[in-house]
């Protein structure tokens, strides 16, 4: 738009133009005779000579004298001597050596005086089609206060993109995202990119990343590799970087989402019919249709999906119910106090005992919300504890321990509680630690769980559920082999392969059968 002065000067020049004396001029626009002239003077000046745009430069009003000019070197000395000093050090700098100014117009002068990072050049790189893919996170807060974590995998040729809202980022989600992007995909890139994740990367070791153990079986099984970024450089994954960009402006600006179901609906309407029908800035095709000329250049899938559940061990409690992230899920009654596996997937949890039969399976809760998942076969008649069954697993473990649960119950008000407790404690100990200490409050007529944990936390050895488990599964395998087992010499071996063991075998049998004739 053109500023007053610049209509003023039109004005002017356009009536002089068709003729108007100095004085209509005058009239007809307001202003003084001496303006008018001026403009007329100036306007023939520069049709004679031109514009001298440093010379109109040099000619602006100087800037006004400021508090800080006397400070001006030692700020310079500051910021060179410490790169890093912060507006605030140097105000408190500068109040030592008199100043009285305010702190704004030192941290004006600081970022004016600092010296400016030079920017690196980006080189953009092309890839082949199905060469490489390019995986990140990024969380987002929608308006019914839940936190969703979006995975997104772009294909970095045809930049066609997986992306899908999950409640975490741990390893299991990622392995179980990557393989529904392969499936959406139609086949797997040759190559993936990550950042420094640490679902991903185990540590550093000499300037090069250490992958988890599970992810590369994870990579191994679908046949990629796994490419880690430089960390701190997001311009080298910026296919997966940007789109996060178009997901906030094209998807999130103007919507409100009360759950995240609503939020996960959503989305997926939104990949089909505006990310992937949308005609990309850099490569100018389609993304749809590029992504599915990649297909054919992918690695084909594996006829079975990689199984991306968890495995974790619990002891059900006296309610029938096992936790599991602040959620709680029912089991037969029959297990109360046993210990079980549970399998965790993104949807489901399923629930095994022992004998990795599996007793129970139900839909996976949302994480926090500290629900009670209870199957109608398992609802009890009762809702408290099952003493008697609480006891009857007491009894299973010996003899002394069903006596220990039977008096327990005689002496405690709240006896399903305390039963549970001291069967929770084999999380930590192993069972025969933890029917060490119930024997050795037993003979000092301790019956509580506070008694029983006190004890085995002094004379048992803290370990893990896993290590217990593992404990008893090579306990049972040296119960099975109990009978040594020979190793062979190496002339067996010699013998097997020269057929003679045959010779040897014929010629007992010869023996034998003279045996039964005598």
């Amino acid at each position: 738009m053109s500023t007053p002065r610049e209509q003023l000067v039109y004005e002017v020049v356009r009536r002089r133009a068709r003729g108007e004396s100095i004085r209509g001029i005058t009239r007809a626009l307001g202003v003084a005779r001496k303006t008018v002239r001026r403009i007329l003077r100036k306007q023939a000046k520069r049709r004679e000579q031109g514009d001298d745009i440093l010379g109109a430069a040099a000619t602006q009003r100087t800037p006004r004298a400021s508090k800080l000019d006397p400070h001006r070197e030692h700020i310079a000395w500051l910021l060179g001597e410490y790169p890093d000093i912060t507006a605030q050090r140097v105000h408190e700098e500068l109040r030592d050596r008199g100043f009285d100014g305010g702190y704004t117009i030192v941290r004006e002068l600081v970022g004016e005086l600092r010296p400016k990072a030079a920017k690196k050049p980006s080189l953009r790189v092309e890839t082949e089609p199905g060469a490489q893919a390019q995986v990140d996170w990024s969380p987002y807060k929608i308006d019914s206060g839940h936190q969703l974590h979006a995975l997104s995998v772009v294909l970095s040729h045809s930049r066609g993109q997986y992306i899908e809202f999950f409640d975490d980022e741990r390893q299991p989600t990622l392995m179980t995202g990557l393989r529904r992007a392969f499936e959406r995909f139609g086949g797997v890139p040759h190559e993936l990119v990550f950042d420094n994740m640490k679902t991903v990367v185990s540590h550093w070791e000499a300037g090069e990343p250490v992958i988890q153990l599970t992810m590369l079986d994870f990579a191994a099984y679908y046949d990629f590799t796994v490419h880690v970024a430089p960390p701190y450089q997001p311009q080298y994954k910026g296919k997966v970087e940007r789109p996060f960009r178009y997901l906030e402006t094209s998807f999130f600006n103007g919507r409100r989402f009360d759950s995240p179901a609503q939020a996960r609906d959503t989305l997926e309407w939104w990949v089909e019919h505006r990310a992937d029908a949308r005609t990309h800035s850099t490569t100018g095709r389609v993304v749809g249709e590029a992504m599915r000329e990649e297909r054919t250049t992918l690695r084909p899938l594996p006829r079975t999906p990689y199984d991306t559940r968890s495995l974790c061990w619990r002891v059900v409690d006296g309610y029938q119910h096992v936790q599991h992230e602040s959620n709680h899920y029912s089991v037969p009654a029959r297990y109360v106090g046993a210990l079980v596996a549970l399998r965790v997937g993104v949807e489901t949890l399923q629930i095994y005992d022992r004998a990795a039969r599996l007793i129970a399976s139900h839909d996976r809760q949302e994480r926090g919300s500290k629900s009670r998942a209870t199957l109608p076969a398992h609802v009890a008649r009762k809702r408290r504890i099952d003493i008697d069954a609480m006891i009857a697993r007491f009894e299973a473990l010996s003899e002394p321990a069903g006596e220990f649960a039977r008096r327990l119950r005689a002496h405690r008000r709240y006896a399903g509680r305390e039963l549970t407790a001291i069967l929770e404690l084999q999380s930590r100990y192993s069972m025969s630690d933890v029917l060490a200490a119930i024997e050795h409050a037993a003979s000092y007529q301790a019956y509580k769980a506070s008694a029983v944990e006190k004890i085995v936390s002094v004379h048992g050895t803290p370990r893990s559920l896993q290590d217990i488990v593992g404990e008893r599964t090579r306990g049972a395998l040296r119960e099975t082999m109990r009978r040594p087992v020979r190793q062979r010499g190496l002339d067996a071996y010699q013998r097997q392969l020269s057929g003679a063991h045959l010779e040897i075998e014929h010629d007992r049998g010869n023996d034998t059968e003279g045996e039964d004739r005598d």
